[in-house]
């Protein structure tokens, strides 16, 4: 099969197109900012912007059969910071679905996340879990969400909806695109000032980024869909551990492994931050035939080990 991923040169986006490679699948890398190097030359890569119409020349040219939508990748607190940046997300999303409706894509894969959430009535998270964000990366995902099944109501677009858990590992980034497991290796392994914000008992689903990879695959493989009465919640799955760790915990785990002798600084709350989640997977579980194999444990080892070779640490 081809499969065009956006988000190519990201975190989660490159890791994807390394593994479909692997498995011997045609991939269309869209990579608009250069990216970290990290794109594998196996790859067709394409490094323009993704206006309408050089999308458009793409599909023309390439006519993927699948789309995995991983170009989303503010946080939170970016989201926060410049809420209109974060929506103009909608609106690429808009012109790629006009394109996978008039190039006939078999399915889009669209990496969502525990954002559309917002605070949980009850957890863990199920996917029947109203949804009720309260930052604006939760709403341009619920959106996008929603125009996805508007496609396919009335275009039989096909898609699946992976909501992510706290996704990390080697690759991500301690800036933009950087959740606290990077944030704190990076700064750890320097030696530098750790702040933990609030009390540091938030908690936090976890999971290592080859465990949603596998889930995107199996994704990617699912059959066809054969009814056209399917209600929204029969295109999403939650992907997570199913166990939630608190900040203080992890750093505590980091601190023993790196080590470090600092003691954290307590910094403010953050905006719009979600005290404690964790994700019921267990539906997914069974319709992808997916289950996570890595756990923090080793995950936490593997990603270490990256960052002391990223940053030439002994």
């Amino acid at each position: 099969m081809k499969v065009l991923v956006t988000g190519a040169n990201k975190f989660l986006g490159s890791h994807l197109v390394d593994r479909l490679v692997a498995e011997n699948e045609e991939v269309i890398a869209l990579d608009p900012t250069g990216g970290r190097g990290f794109i594998t030359k196996l790859a067709r890569i394409y490094r323009q912007d993704y206006s309408a119409a050089t999308l458009e020349k793409i599909f023309e040219k390439e006519r993927p059969d699948y789309v995995c939508h991983f170009s989303v990748d503010d946080t939170i607190a970016t989201s926060f910071e410049r809420p209109l940046e974060n929506a103009n997300h909608i609106l690429s999303t808009l012109m790629l679905l006009e394109l996978c409706k008039r190039y006939s894509i078999k399915r889009i894969i669209y990496a969502s996340s525990t954002a559309v959430y917002g605070n949980p009535q009850y957890l863990p998270c199920d996917e029947v879990h109203p949804l009720h964000p309260v930052s604006p990366l939760g709403v341009t995902q619920q959106t996008i969400e929603s125009y996805l099944y508007f496609y396919w109501v009335n275009f039989g677009l096909d898609h699946t909806i992976l909501r992510n858990a706290n996704v990390y590992g080697p690759r991500q980034s301690a800036s933009r695109e950087g959740g606290i497991v990077s944030v704190l290796i990076e700064r750890m392994l320097r030696a530098q000032e750790v702040i933990l914000n609030g009390d540091g008992m938030q908690e936090r689903d976890f999971l290592f980024f080859s465990d949603f990879i596998d889930a995107t695959v199996a994704a990617l493989r699912l059959q066809e869909r054969k009814t056209k009465r399917a209600l929204p919640v029969d295109f999403v799955y939650n992907v997570g551990s199913g166990e939630s760790v608190s900040i203080n915990d992890l750093f505590s785990l980091l601190k023993d492994k790196i080590p470090y002798e600092r003691k954290p600084v307590k910094g403010p709350q953050k905006p719009c931050e979600v005290y404690v989640m964790s994700l019921d997977s267990s539906r997914g579980m069974k319709a992808l035939g997916w289950k996570p194999k890595i756990s923090l444990d080793e995950g936490l080892d593997r990603t270490i080990f990256w960052f002391k070779k990223e940053l030439k640490i002994k």
